[in-house]
């Protein structure tokens, strides 16, 4: 009866191990399908889902201004406070050359070596406590170009995706018109009457510094011999920087923005990196049309890959997009294709190379097999997808491991227990 009494307790402690491993196994399952459902809801809807004070803050935030404005002016002041409504919690820092003074910041729009500009920029954005981790870039106009040097010649803080807007990325082949009232311009206008290649246009008159006009041989033998800006971050030297390609090669996304009716750049394709093509003395005798813009792709820069132009394509990772309308006339549609796409959203936290590595990984992966972006709705759905699956799997395994853990410390006791109580024969009374 004693051992009847031992075995019958031996069936009730299993009896009691397998109701509660099936109690655990239920309740862990039912919360992680109550945290995959909550993370579903917090990403399709994060506000109405959860109260701010809960969610990560966008990614901080840095403008650069074109030619004419100001880092502080009407027009620049009421767009950093439309994003910061539009985005609550968002950290915006426009770029100024002079923070005591928003009229000189402007003068150097057009009077000031480039190259001692973007340093200060370099300077001036790594000692700013919110950008520590990083940040979104948009460069208006010729502060796309700006932007772009700083990402190619500093990068610290790192930028995660540049985005620029009627930019001048391969130069302008013939300097904008001044408006009837704008004084600076007509000064500057008159002083690259002097000549646009001499030692001081180039260190001293800002659109001389972006000039590239392949039209004009003489001109541009000139270029490649005197300037030290544009033809620098193009990498059309002698020697090729190396640096100026990995780091652009390291952003998230590169998105250029070209408008269609802009009549200030010439050619408006310099905004997607295209350009004339070099002419010699004798190529006006020659068949063929000269006028039209080489387009990137086509283009030496991207073939030879010399700015990391190749390796962003190759991922998916550099945007073409045209806007309607004049210079720098950015309407609604406009803005949709950036803002809540590429500005405004949370940071993913890749601060290791590792992550980096598979993220650009991912989104080569993601590019070249189904030609989606992972910014766009349907490459975020799949990117989404994978993660849920992949953090299933991940708690899946680790319950399997507890679970069987659990049953070999029990499987373990109970067989001690055995042991124990056959040492000697049982006498019955």
């Amino acid at each position: 009866m004693s051992r009847l009494c031992r075995q019958d307790d031996g069936k009730t402690r299993r009896g009691n191990f397998e109701l509660a491993r099936l109690s655990t196994m239920r309740a862990t399952t039912t919360a992680l399908f109550g945290a995959l459902a909550a993370s579903v809801t917090l990403l399709s809807n994060p506000v109405g889902a959860a109260p701010f004070s809960v969610l990560p803050k966008p990614h901080p935030l840095v403008i650069w201004h074109g030619l004419g404005d100001s880092a502080h002016s009407e027009g620049i002041e009421s767009f950093m406070l439309q994003l910061k409504e539009a985005f609550p919690g968002l950290y915006v820092h426009s770029v100024t050359q002079d923070q005591s003074s928003d009229s000189e910041d402007r003068r150097q729009g057009f009077f000031g070596h480039v190259n001692d500009q973007v340093q200060m920029a370099c300077d001036q954005l790594a000692s700013i406590d919110e950008l520590r981790n990083g940040f979104d870039a948009i460069g208006f106009s010729q502060g796309g170009q700006f932007l772009r040097a700083y990402v190619q010649r500093c990068n610290t803080p790192k930028v995660r995706n540049l985005v620029t807007f009627g930019s001048q990325h391969m130069g302008i082949a013939d300097l904008p018109a001044c408006g009837p009232t704008d004084l600076l311009c007509r000064v500057a206008e008159a002083a690259l009457r002097g000549g646009i290649y001499t030692d001081y246009a180039q260190s001293h008159l800002v659109t001389a510094q972006y000039y590239r006009n392949p039209k004009d041989p003489r001109a541009f033998a000139s270029y490649l011999e005197k300037n030290d800006f544009i033809k620098d971050i193009n990498n059309e030297g002698q020697e090729i920087n190396t640096t100026y390609a990995d780091n652009l090669a390291s952003l998230e996304n590169f998105v250029m923005l070209m408008f269609d009716k802009d009549t200030t750049v010439e050619p408006k394709q310099s905004s997607w990196f295209a350009s004339y093509p070099v002419r010699n003395e004798s190529d006006s005798l020659k068949e063929g049309n000269l006028d039209e813009p080489t387009p990137l792709r086509q283009s030496s820069i991207y073939t030879d890959d010399r700015i990391g132009l190749k390796r962003l394509d190759r991922r998916g990772s550099l945007i073409m997009e045209l806007c309607h309308g004049l210079h720098m006339q950015i309407d609604p549609a406009c803005q949709l294709k950036v803002f809540g796409k590429y500005v405004g959203t949370p940071s993913a936290g890749l601060d290791s190379s590792l992550a980096t590595w598979i993220d650009h990984t991912w989104r080569w992966t993601l590019y070249n097999t189904t030609g989606l972006r992972v910014e766009q709705t349907a490459g975020l759905i799949i990117t989404q997808s994978f993660v849920f699956l992949g953090l299933f799997v991940v708690v899946r395994l680790l319950i399997f491991t507890l679970i069987r853990g659990v049953g070999a410390v029990s499987r373990k006791r109970m067989a001690d227990e055995r042991v124990e109580t056959a040492r000697g024969p049982i006498h019955l009374s």
